[in-house]
């Protein structure tokens, strides 16, 4: 049995783990929403970082970041594949514990009224609301004056449950 949730989770670099207060890089969001009845990953992620930034990246992450979403889109297709409903955010975060993390998930504000219906959305009313939750919590980023913003690219997957 799946339970219902709708959830984000932001997708960010640190720094400098050993240091408090280190820089992060904001990089994109995921966004994950399941129910007994159909099941959906959505993705919002940069493009591109500043030159800036890819000079804070370890030497190890620098050619994996030049083009986040490229990246990011790889790892949301193995968490699809993999992870089981619902899963797919602890998942992702449970690949990414150093530098690079996937921030743990929160609930969104629509939980209730999106999983809890006793009929099924329909995908393309799950499209919608994963889009909106990615734009919203991507948005949150752009409100620090530090971060220059750039260009992004979404991607959704979903599907009823068999």
């Amino acid at each position: 049995m799946i339970d219902p949730e709708f959830r984000v989770a932001q997708i960010v670099y640190v720094t400098d783990v050993t240091r408090e207060g280190a820089p992060i890089i904001p990089l994109g969001v995921f966004a994950e929403a399941s129910n007994q009845k159909s099941r959906g990953l959505a993705l919002k992620a940069r493009k591109s970082l500043s030159a800036a930034e890819r000079e804070m990246l370890s030497p190890l992450l620098r050619d994996l970041l030049m083009d986040p979403f490229a990246y990011f889109h790889s790892e949301f297709r193995d968490a699809w594949d993999n992870a089981p409903p619902g899963r797919a955010l602890e998942y992702l975060g449970k690949r990414h514990a150093s530098g690079l993390r996937i921030l743990g998930p929160k609930d969104c504000d629509e939980t209730i009224w999106f999983l809890q219906r006793l009929i099924a959305p329909k995908l393309d009313a799950l499209e919608a609301k994963l889009t909106s939750a990615v734009d919203r919590e991507y948005e949150k980023f752009w409100r620090k004056p530090d971060i220059e913003q750039d260009s992004e690219k979404v991607f959704i997957e979903r599907k009823k449950a068999a």
